[in-house]
Formats: C-alpha cells, sequence, structure tokens
C-alpha cells in the first residue's frame, strides 16, 4: 500500500500499524522508524498522536529516556486535546529523573511537585 499509492489517505495508517507490528514484535528500532515516517510524512493523519506517543514509550523501552520524555511532553504540548496526550503514561520515577537532570523542561519544586519550565 506504502510503496504503491504512498500520497493516499490511507498510507499514514498504513505506516503506523506496521510500527505497531513491529512495537509488539519488540523491534523497537524499526518501530521508532515507523512512527518517526507517520509523523514526519503524514502529520495530519488520525494515528499521529498514537505515533507520538508509541514513539516515546519504544524509545523508554530502548533506555533512550530522556528522547522518550520530550516526544511524551511533545505530545502534550502539540495535542493536549486527544485522548492520547491525556492517557500519555510518563512515569513519575522518569519526570523526576529528567526533572533532575534539568534537560526535558520539568522542574521539581519545593515538597516534590513537578511543574514545568
Amino acid at each position: 500500500m506504502i510503496h504503491y499509492y504512498p500520497q493516499d489517505d490511507l498510507a499514514g495508517t498504513a505506516q503506523f500499524y506496521l510500527g505497531e507490528i513491529a512495537y509488539k514484535q519488540l523491534r523497537l528500532t524499526d518501530s521508532v522508524k515507523s512512527y518517526n515516517a507517520v509523523l514526519e510524512n503524514f502529520p495530519g493523519n488520525s494515528k499521529a498522536p498514537a505515533a507520538q506517543l508509541r514513539k516515546g514509550l519504544a524509545l523508554i523501552q530502548m533506555n533512550r529516556k530522556e528522547a522518550g520524555i520530550h516526544e511524551l511532553r511533545l505530545l502534550i504540548q502539540r495535542l493536549p486535546q486527544t485522548p492520547e496526550a491525556a492517557q500519555t503514561p510518563i512515569p513519575l520515577s522518569l519526570v523526576r529523573a529528567c526533572a533532575a537532570s534539568g534537560v526535558c523542561g520539568w522542574r521539581e519544586a519545593n515538597g516534590g511537585a513537578l511543574r514545568r519550565r
């Protein structure tokens, strides 16, 4: 589908599902590539928010935690009204570790509450 009809409306959805297959098979690098293709080539596709969510989760599973958290933050910032943004499961321990490093846009305030920078 993607090869023969790259501009078809369903090509972005097909690309997303290639990422999902790779994700389920724990081929995380391949899944990130597929999700990136959705985000870069089909940003208006209905699967784009889910692709960004899954990309962030895959990066975290690959021990690229800062990059994964960055993707999840982008999802929340760009598409805050989507179900994917509302369901973004950023583990608190990861956010705290990222906040301590100072690179992800979160900081720990007095009393341990997390605040966006």
